[in-house]
């Protein structure tokens, strides 16, 4: 390694931390839109992070949805969709989201994460 030679300690940490910073940024690309992604010429070596947009967040309907519809929603696994169709056989169609809560295995954390997949039809 190197040292810094015309450089004092203090100038040469701050040429190495504004180097390491301009390096990390520019190793991540994010993408705002599908049109950039098939724009957008990589390998395998640049990392490349894709985020969804409000438009694409899933929505289902708790009160018709099947198994395979409410495993769509992320952090309902196949279990707790077979005890939310349970609870709807047993009690009737959602009146309100809030009565998620009641479903065996659904906690408030839980709940907080999915509510905004789901809608009551």
């Amino acid at each position: 390694m190197r040292r810094c030679r015309a450089m004092d300690k203090r100038e040469c940490w701050l040429w190495c931390g504004t180097a390491a910073f301009t390096v990390a940024a520019l190793a991540t690309v994010v993408v705002s839109s599908p049109e950039m992604l098939s724009n957008l010429e990589t390998d395998d070596t640049q990392p490349v992070v894709l985020y969804r947009t409000e438009s694409d967040t899933v929505h289902v309907n708790i009160n018709t949805a099947d198994a395979a519809e409410l495993t769509k929603i992320p952090g309902v696994n196949v279990s707790l969709a077979e005890e939310i169709i349970r609870y709807r056989s047993a009690h009737g169609a959602f009146n309100a989201k809030e009565d998620l809560k009641e479903v065996v295995g659904m906690d408030l954390a839980l709940y907080l994460d999915i509510e905004k997949h789901i809608v009551i039809g």
